[in-house]
């Protein structure tokens, strides 16, 4: 057992020394085997720096354009807020410049007020009102002695008026009954006709409404024709700009848009009208952004106020309530499904769809804006089959026009001047409530143009060249309440009314009269007047001769008589007997803004005014010796409707009222029986008439200044290039004047006779107190105490018969 235990561990020790020979050969092959994978590493090592080199060159690239992504999504975020809060700010309350909107006074009806139903039927139309059997606003039903109609609500200077139902009743050209919403009432006003309006530079004329003041039927054709997808989508439709970009990429061009209302909205309002993909980036990404803050209704009613929908002359139409005046003479809410469509139809191109050019365009379109409104649902066929049998239903004349009575307007511009900036007039939607009365201002241009058209048959070689003005104020307030300045009355050009200043002639002579009147100790209407030729030199040494029209002296004539026949001679030595300087006095009294000159020739009328100063004159005779500056506007307010400014009458007294009166008296009796007697064939002697006729040298100019009832009119008739003409002021100017007055009511109680002032009969030759049956007696007033003390016998024996004394004052 030893012995194999030992030979065991011989063998084992024989291994290990075996084992330990073997070891360097191991070694080397262990060496030889370990240079293949040093190379093997080295490739890794070379393969490692190359992949890290890699890897420091990616980061670095991407790096960069990270850099740059975030910059420019820094530059975007920025660009983006910067375009919402401005969005946000102008959407909120857009600043459209509002030209300054001109009314004319309301219309009062009240019993007892001397009303016909034709005039009143005229003011109605003009104001757009329909005259059908409808029981709506806007409607008018008439009878044979009545009229009921479906007023409007409007928003007066002192007050808001809601819609009302008022019956009128008529009994002898009167208003006999009121009747407003069932009840009996003492007065009415219905709301005032819009003159026009005061346009910025642009001209761009608006009337802004609300989305609830827009008939839902609007909406819906707008929405249906324009954006179908407009309460879907959120600014922007991609469907829409799919369609475009495709008809875009085969025109090779921009030809088509896929706008959305909200686009087109934002186009008109921030964006340029250029066709290029930049701009139409801009349009969607401002367009998402105001779908995002506003609702659809807001974003809808912007539209309806901005939108450009016709021209009318200089004047561009925007906006709904704009153009529903312009095409169908009534505001928006009032219109009738046909012309709904065919107001949307004319958006896609106002001139190319214009109905009053191109009726069969218009009409078409409108047809399709009525299909589209049956595809989308809002309207059943058989409804929009009705509607297309109407016709276009459009106005021949705007109801509101930039033109209409341009002569008023230029003077309420120069007045609203003095107390507001050219900016607030055009831009600040002004509200301005004058005191013009259309009924007699449509009166007064028939007028004229008839009485033109006459003269011209008359000489139509001269009467073609004739122009003329008036001016027609209220002698109770001194409002002015009609002008014209052209023979052309719609012409917007030069104003005669208030700046052809020309030669007055014998409108002059009531102020010598009048300086002569205040000396009751020394002139009354008897004073006996000397009609003799003279000469006198004047201070710079020329020679002033004055002479008759016709050319004749007729002696020794009575004060009033000098008057009424306009004797020049009469006239220049009343004057002169008074003295130059009370009467250049008595002239400045009135308040003529330019200087009166130290001349005697003033007394004829050499001094050279406008209509309208010859107005302020006789304003003053007409209101008995009280002042006050003509009034034509009688409040202002801003575009809510909140009170800026009203124009209380100012009133100071600058002459007697006693000689004021004894002049007027006078006058009438020029206007019945002197230089205006043509008169009596056209207004009757019932009605108190005075006045005063003035003709230029070489009859250049032809005026007739006079009062009937409570009216005042100015008319001055003559050439622009100052040459003569065969006219007086009794065969020019009086006959326009006439015309106009006998269509006027008179509705002024008699003139009452001032305290102090008494009448007593007169003799017609001597002035003496006489009979009042003798055939030479005339009633005449005279202040106390200056009436004639003695006393004449009828210079013949025949005494007056009861129709002379019927024609008597």
């Amino acid at each position: 057992m030893i012995g194999n235990r030992d030979r065991n561990q011989r063998l084992m020790t024989e291994r290990k020394k075996t084992s330990t020979k073997k070891k360097p050969v191991v070694r080397k092959k262990a060496v030889t085997t370990k240079k293949k994978p040093s190379n093997t590493r080295a490739k890794q090592r070379k393969s490692a720096q190359v992949s890290h080199e890699k890897v420091r060159l990616v980061p670095s690239w991407l790096g960069f354009m990270i850099k740059l992504m975030l910059v420019g999504l820094v530059c975007l975020a920025a660009f983006f807020i910067y375009v919402d809060s401005n969005l946000r700010k102008d959407l909120d309350a857009v600043q459209w410049e509002l030209p300054a909107q001109v009314y004319a006074r309301p219309l009062e009806v009240y019993p007892g007020k001397s009303l016909s139903l034709t005039s009143l039927t005229e003011e109605l139309k003009a104001l757009g009102y329909r005259f059908q059997s409808h029981k709506r606003t806007g409607y008018v039903q008439t009878a044979s002695n009545s009229v009921t109609v479906y007023a409007r609500s409007f928003q007066f200077a002192d007050d808001l008026r809601s819609s009302a139902v008022c019956k009128i009743i008529f009994q002898d050209g009167r208003v006999s009954e009121l009747w407003v919403d069932g009840q009996e009432q003492t007065i009415f006003r219905f709301e005032p006709l819009l003159l026009g309006s005061l346009f910025p530079s642009h001209h761009e004329d608006r009337q802004l409404v609300q989305i609830d003041q827009v008939p839902k039927a609007l909406q819906q054709a707008l929405v249906a024709t324009e954006d179908r997808e407009f309460y879907n989508h959120h600014g922007v439709s991609p469907k829409s700009i799919v369609r475009a970009m495709l008809a875009n990429f085969q025109a090779g061009g921009v030809v088509q848009g896929g706008s959305t209302l909200t686009q087109q909205l934002i186009k008109n309002l921030y964006l340029t009208r250029e066709r290029t993909y930049s701009r139409k980036i801009m349009e969607a990404a401002m367009s998402v952004l105001v779908d995002f803050h506003y609702s659809k209704d807001k974003v809808l009613e912007t539209y309806l106020n901005e939108v450009y929908l016709g021209q009318d002359g200089s004047r561009a139409v925007h906006g709904v309530m704009a153009a529903s005046y312009f095409y169908f003479g009534v505001p928006v809410r009032e219109l009738k499904l046909h012309q709904i469509a065919l107001l949307v139809a004319v958006i896609k191109g106002p001139a190319y769809y214009n109905p009053k050019r191109h009726s069969e365009r218009a009409l078409t379109r409108r047809n399709l804006v009525l299909d589209l409104m049956v595809q989308e649902g809002y309207i059943q066929p058989k409804v929009a089959n009705w509607s297309k049998r109407q016709s276009l239903d459009v106005v021949k004349h705007p109801t509101r026009s930039a033109n209409r009575f341009p002569a008023y307007l230029g003077l309420v511009h120069r007045q609203l001047k003095q107390d507001y900036s050219q900016e607030e007039l055009s831009e600040s939607g002004l509200r301005v409530f004058t005191t013009l009365d259309p009924q007699a201002q449509w009166k007064l241009e028939k007028s004229a143009v008839e009485t033109l058209d006459q003269l011209a048959k008359k000489d139509k070689q001269e009467g073609e060249h004739y122009q003329l003005a008036t001016v027609v104020t209220s002698v109770d307030n001194g409002e002015v309440v009609a002008m014209i300045g052209d023979r052309k009355v719609g012409y917007s050009g030069f104003n005669r009314a208030l700046d052809a200043r020309r030669p007055i002639g014998s409108l002059a002579k009531p102020a010598v009269f009048l300086a002569a009147l205040q000396k009751s100790d020394q002139y009354t209407l008897t004073s006996m007047v000397q009609d003799q030729a003279f000469m006198i030199k004047t201070e710079d040494g020329q020679e002033w001769s004055p002479r008759n029209f016709d050319k004749k002296s007729h002696g020794d004539v009575l004060l009033y008589q000098a008057l009424a026949k306009s004797y020049n001679q009469a006239t220049a030595r009343l004057g002169l007997e008074v003295g130059l300087p009370d009467v250049v006095n008595t002239f400045r009294r009135f308040g003529f803004e330019q200087q009166v000159p130290m001349l005697p020739s003033i007394m004829l009328g050499s001094l050279s005014l406008s209509p309208y100063d010859v107005a302020k004159m006789y304003q003053v005779l007409a209101a008995e010796g009280f002042k006050a500056p003509l009034k034509v506007i009688r409040a202002v307010t801003d575009s809510k409707g909140e009170l800026l400014d009203s124009y209380p009458l100012n009133v100071e007294q600058v002459f007697d009222q006693k000689a004021v009166y004894l002049t007027d008296y006078a006058m009438q009796i020029a206007a019945r029986e002197g230089t205006g007697r043509w008169l009596n064939n056209v207004i009757g002697r019932d009605q108190t008439v005075y006045g005063k006729t003035g003709t230029s040298n070489q009859q250049r100019d032809s005026w007739f200044a006079g009062v009937k009832g409570n009216y005042l009119a100015v008319t001055w008739l003559g050439r622009d290039d100052n040459k003569p003409t065969s006219l007086t002021g009794s065969s020019g100017a009086l006959r326009v004047w006439g015309h106009f007055m006998k269509q006027m009511p008179d509705e002024q109680a008699p003139r009452l006779v001032p305290e102090g002032v008494g009448f007593v009969w007169v003799d017609e030759k001597t002035g003496l107190l006489i009979d009042e049956d003798c055939p030479t007696a005339r009633l005449l007033p005279f202040i106390e105490g200056s009436q004639p003390s003695e006393s004449t016998a009828c210079s013949s024996n025949r005494s007056k018969g009861l129709l002379e004394r019927l024609m008597d004052w």
